[in-house]
């Protein structure tokens, strides 16, 4: 049999493999993460490590298992494949990545390390709590089935459009649009065509955006597909500040839903921040619930 072995992230086989263990995660059961959510982490001005900061394990050519950290923000997250949750390796992972973020903390003049973890998955929970980790909410994921009949077209308001699949010279406007929802960002129209260009499940026909009688894109529910597991998730979804409280962000919802059910998705996912109980209440109104929730576990360095 061949030795268990580590290395850092090498490119785009690797991200296929690593999307490969998301969706057999999914497909179990198990998983809070989907294979788009790589795409969008591979984008550095949202805080992604795709490509410069994972390390990935292996037997053979199986992927057995991967970490994702942020020496900066001394966080990690470990990842086990289906066969491997609850095993040896992924105990080891554990104290490999606290191991190795609690020492970048330090470098960085941080007081603590952040490891994340889904409530669902005891085995985790419990290695975190016997390091001295304390647990805190991250981020609600919430799921809803989709119908089989099909949903209806999607309305807006008077002088309101839909934005075709997205287009190249259409970035800027886009990374705007992203820029001020979620104000303060680090998104720019350079990050946006990286992820037009280098996403490899980013789909133009699913980047659902509203735009306004000016022009601006208003409101938009950036959409990705597994379709080997028939599951498809939103990251992100927003509205302008300027644009808010006129049922845009419903609308680029619903659309997209609509457009997921075409592509043939029977559930999709959603997260929202744990503390945020407005936009909790947005995507409950859309018929949104609750299915789990990834934890953050934090200890203070001394």
């Amino acid at each position: 049999m061949n030795p268990i072995s580590h290395r850092p992230y090498q490119g785009e086989a690797d991200l296929f493999a690593m999307k490969r263990v998301l969706s057999e995660l999914l497909s179990a059961g198990l998983g809070s993460y989907h294979r788009g959510d790589l795409d969008w982490w591979l984008i550095p001005e949202i805080g992604g490590a795709i490509g410069e900061q994972t390390e990935l394990w292996f037997r053979g050519e199986e992927l057995l298992a991967f970490v994702i950290y942020m020496e900066e923000r001394a966080d990690f997250d470990v990842i086990a494949a289906p066969a491997w949750r609850g095993s040896a390796l992924e105990r080891d992972l554990m104290h490999w990545a606290d191991a190795r973020l609690s020492a970048a903390a330090r470098r960085h003049q941080q007081k603590k390390v952040c490891a994340y973890c889904s409530a669902d998955h005891p085995f985790q929970r419990d290695i975190l709590s016997d390091l001295g980790y304390e647990e805190g909410q991250d981020v609600i994921l919430y799921a809803q089935d989709l119908p089989e009949q099909a949903l209806p077209a999607v309305p807006l308001p008077v002088g309101f459009r839909w934005l075709p699949p997205m287009r190249l010279e259409w970035a800027a406007a886009r990374a705007a649009a992203h820029a001020d929802a979620f104000h303060p960002s680090k998104m720019t129209p350079a990050a946006y065509r990286r992820l037009l260009h280098n996403g490899p499940d980013y789909d133009e026909a699913l980047d659902v955006v509203a735009v306004a009688p000016d022009g601006q894109h208003a409101a938009f529910a950036l959409a990705w597909v597994d379709e080997a597991i028939g599951i498809g998730l939103f990251e992100p979804v927003g509205t302008r500040r300027a644009f808010q409280r006129r049922g845009l962000g419903h609308a680029v919802l619903r659309e997209g839903l609509r457009r997921l059910q075409a592509r043939g998705m029977q559930r999709v996912m959603v997260g929202c921040e744990a503390d945020n109980e407005g936009n909790q209440a947005f995507y409950e109104g859309a018929g949104f619930r609750e299915q789990t929730r990834i934890l953050a576990y934090r200890r203070k360095l001394t």
